[in-house]
């Protein structure tokens, strides 16, 4: 009697512990805290956005521990996202970018990496990946949004005591590092 209770709760244990739910790790970017950073914010990302700092032409990207490169959401989420550090906001329209916007400090003087991923009404996928090298103390925006056909891929410079927004080429790896 004894040992059919204990095979029973063995039983249920297991069975119990197949209904968990398992958190999906995800490599979430962090601020950088320390050395020469800039202000970078991204607008309209998506659950497979994913940011990357630190490496450089000769040095290249390690990495993390998981193997992916740092996601811009948290988790995944279906909510929108708001990270607001209190950055100088541009004056950019923001009427058709999704509400998702996050704001990070990040390694100045090296490369920094932004990949998104967006799909359109008809499922086709479109990818962009922009590397720029921040500089000291400046504020960039990334704005990532589709319509029904077409996703847009911006990049721009800030200036953090007005406002006023500078267009930037949106380049990738390839165009800083010349080999």
């Amino acid at each position: 009697m004894r040992s059919t209770i204990k095979s029973s709760l063995i039983i249920l244990t297991m069975l119990l512990s197949g209904c968990t739910k398992h958190e999906v790790v995800v490599n979430h970017f962090n601020d950088r805290t320390s050395g020469d950073t800039a202000e970078v914010r991204i607008i309209g990302f998506t659950t497979y956005s994913h940011l990357w700092d630190g490496y450089d032409c000769n040095q290249p990207y390690t990495m993390p521990p998981k193997g992916w490169y740092p996601h811009v959401r948290q988790t995944f989420e279906k909510q929108s996202v708001y990270i607001d550090k209190g950055f100088k906001k541009s004056s950019l329209p923001k009427n058709k970018y999704p509400l998702d916007m996050a704001e990070y400090h990040v390694r100045s003087g090296k490369l920094l990496t932004f990949w998104a991923s967006n799909h359109l009404s008809d499922q086709r996928s479109c990818q962009k990946m922009i590397t720029i090298r921040p500089e000291k103390d400046h504020l960039y925006e990334f704005r990532n949004s589709n319509d029904q056909n077409m996703c847009y891929f911006e990049v721009y410079e800030i200036n953090k005591s007005t406002g006023t927004v500078k267009v930037m080429k949106a380049t990738d790896y390839s165009d800083l590092c010349h080999k």
